[in-house]
């Protein structure tokens, strides 16, 4: 899912509290889910395509 922004993310948190923190090995989230909402930190600017259904 974050393949195309993965050199560049510094920790993608979820609404539940959970992290993926690749700096430090941590992945709590698993698996992005539709329709669920996550904040993305990122050491420079990209565009993220998720895609459809």
């Amino acid at each position: 899912m974050l393949s195309g922004i993965s050199g560049s993310i510094v920790i993608v948190k979820d609404g539940g509290g959970n992290v993926y923190w690749p700096q430090y090995g941590v992945n709590q989230i698993i698996n992005m889910l539709p329709g669920k909402g996550y904040q993305i930190n990122l050491s420079q600017q990209q565009i993220l395509t998720y895609p459809a259904n």
